[in-house]
């Protein structure tokens, strides 16, 4: 004890770190569902979308990751209207590569831009003063689903059960000792941030500004966001040398900030 102040124990400094931590914790998940405030017109980028600029979607589908050049992607959908204001959904049928079928990976790039950019036109694609870009992979590693299921009855007997388990164990060993192969994602899903509000110049959320893109006017473009979130294991098709095309659903949902 100092001059009658005492110091205070050690429960009480690990409670209040503790506090601290958590409130922080709940001011920073906040800030997620918060648009970010902006005082003046000046001081924001005010959003490309703001102005109902048209737009088309192109979606390809390449063995690289990065493509350098048009012959390498393979355009399986164009909407020369996009209407990035509401829920959108379209089923696609795929070619898949030998590549891909003899365990290659496989990837989604999708494109926004003014509906006068063709899909061949690659400088303009990449380059182009509005165009948006984001990528997916299409194909993940996985062991195959085992391809027997022991259903157990209500009134099996003991010599049953206990004949069905040495079978189960056994088909759970043989099950990891399979490799893993290329499975196919049949669904994606995409956002396009469509609120029309200013975002900061400072102090600008970290997921938000690393996304941001901006024009010779200083607007910021659309933001593509591809929520790889909301892929399930459900949607995975295992990719056998035989299959050579399959369904891919595309999804899309307009979002807001804080979403």
């Amino acid at each position: 004890m100092l001059g009658g102040y005492r110091l205070p124990s050690l429960t009480t400094v690990v409670c209040g770190l503790f506090v601290a931590y958590i409130l922080q914790s709940v001011w920073t998940l906040g800030q997620l569902f918060v648009h970010p405030s902006c005082p003046a017109p000046t001081d924001c980028y005010q959003p490309l979308i703001a102005t109902n600029p048209p737009l088309q979607l192109l979606a390809f589908t390449s063995l690289s990751r990065s493509p350098s050049h048009p012959r390498e992607l393979e355009l399986v959908h164009r909407l020369n209207s996009f209407p990035y204001d509401t829920p959108y959904e379209e089923l696609l049928e795929v070619q898949l590569p030998l590549r891909v079928r003899n365990n290659g990976s496989y990837f989604l790039h999708l494109f926004l831009t003014p509906p006068h950019i063709e899909p061949e036109d690659w400088s303009d694609l990449v380059r182009g003063e509005h165009s948006v870009y984001a990528f997916s992979h299409l194909t993940e590693y996985q062991v195959p689903a085992a391809s027997t299921f022991t259903l157990l009855g209500e009134d099996n007997t003991q010599a049953q059960k206990e004949k069905e388990n040495k079978e189960q164990q056994q088909n759970k060993q043989h099950h990891t000792a399979q490799k893993a192969v290329t499975h196919f994602q049949s669904q994606v899903t995409f956002n396009i941030l469509t609120d029309p509000v200013g975002l900061p110049r400072q102090d600008l959320p970290y997921d938000l500004g690393h996304a941001l893109r901006l024009d010779s006017r200083g607007r910021y473009l659309p933001i593509l966001h591809v929520d790889t979130l909301s892929a399930r294991t459900r949607d995975l098709v295992e990719v056998t040398p035989d299959l050579t095309h399959t369904n891919l659903t595309l999804k899309y949902f307009p979002i807001s900030t804080g979403s």
